[in-house]
């Protein structure tokens, strides 16, 4: 009877912690991270083991450009659960963006591990590869995000980058085609898709983003 007590007082509790991590989610998404970091601060201060909160927050520092304190978050979380691919995954896309690549890719190879179908490691992987040259790996991992899915503009585009670099002209044009038919307001898609095309030989006639 005691149990059962004490989990009825626990479920406000448990219900409350959401609702704070949801918000604190929402803020993220729409780019309001400075108070986002705030409110996962306040929450940590009594939830020193909740592995969401870490991971928010590093997500928040990420947005306002502080890697390394987002690192320290993602390394608090990892702690708590080391198989947590999503902590993984963005500790390897704040190592990418501090241009430590090599340590980058072991983080998303665990990543990976953990969570074979997580699009996102495999498309942040492909830019480490592609950080140090290694194309062909590149080349597979932006392709197993195009598999994983769901196809964007981004990801055609990320593919056809590394197709043309590897002289795969006609594929790339193919990839920035359908990049361009997900986000038709982006000039840059245009521009890499008529570089290419003038590159190989295609009149200007034929070029419809011009």
């Amino acid at each position: 009877m005691k149990k059962l007590i004490f989990i009825l007082l626990l479920l406000p509790l448990v219900g409350w912690s959401q609702e704070v991590l949801e918000a604190a989610r929402k803020k993220i998404d729409a780019g309001n991270f400075a108070t986002a970091k705030t409110d996962l601060s306040k929450f940590i201060e009594t939830n020193s083991r909740n592995k969401t909160a870490f991971l928010l927050r590093g997500r928040a520092n990420m947005g306002l450009n502080d890697f390394y304190a987002a690192i320290g978050d993602f390394n608090f979380a990892l702690e708590i659960d080391s198989t947590y691919a999503e902590a993984l995954n963005y500790r390897g896309e704040s190592k990418i963006n501090l241009g430590d690549d090599e340590a980058a890719i072991l983080d998303l190879n665990k990543a990976i591990k953990f969570n074979a179908r997580y699009a996102d490691a495999y498309t942040n992987r492909g830019f480490a590869y592609y950080n140090v040259e290694d194309l062909q790996a590149a080349y597979f991992d932006f392709s197993k995000a195009l598999e994983l899915g769901p196809p964007d503009a981004d990801k055609y585009f990320n593919r056809g980058l590394v197709k043309a670099e590897l002289g795969e002209f006609v594929s790339a044009i193919d990839d920035y085609t359908k990049a361009i038919e997900y986000d038709k307001t982006d000039a840059n898609l245009c521009f890499y898709q008529a570089s290419v095309k003038i590159f190989v030989g295609i009149g200007w006639a034929q070029l419809e983003c011009f």
